[in-house]
């Protein structure tokens, strides 16, 4: 299936935050395989964000980005966010994992994520 970089973000977060806590091999299985394949998209967003923002960032005398607090002052906002926008739209396929049982708990943040990549049952459904 196809998700967009960002999507790709979100669900790579999601997972990371379920592989914090101990859960069957199955599900724990799953976790990783999709944290394997997730990773390279997401470092290559990372990487293309980083070079965006070098790209647009107001620089001082010395050529040093500037900083307001954690954010870099963008020099011209709206080319940036076009060019953001176009990266946060590539797609990339990945694997759409089918999972025979829910979690037994999950946050629903966390869930949101988890449903880019996984199928899971619905209440009622027999697998």
């Amino acid at each position: 299936m196809k998700l967009k970089l960002t999507e790709c973000v979100r669900a790579f977060q999601a997972v990371m935050e379920m592989m914090g806590e101990e859960s069957d091999y199955t599900l724990a299985h799953a976790l990783v395989m999709a944290k394997r394949e997730l990773e390279p998209h997401v470092m290559f967003y990372g990487e293309k964000e980083e070079d965006l923002i070098g790209k647009y960032a107001k620089r001082d005398e010395k050529g040093d980005m500037i900083r307001d607090g954690n954010k870099v002052q963008v020099e011209n906002m709206s080319e940036f966010l076009k060019e953001r926008k176009e990266l946060d739209e590539v797609e990339v396929e990945v694997t759409s994992r089918r999972m025979k049982k829910v979690p037994e708990k999950v946050k629903p943040s966390v869930l949101d994520g988890l449903l880019l990549v996984f199928t899971f049952p619905e209440e009622g459904d027999s697998v």
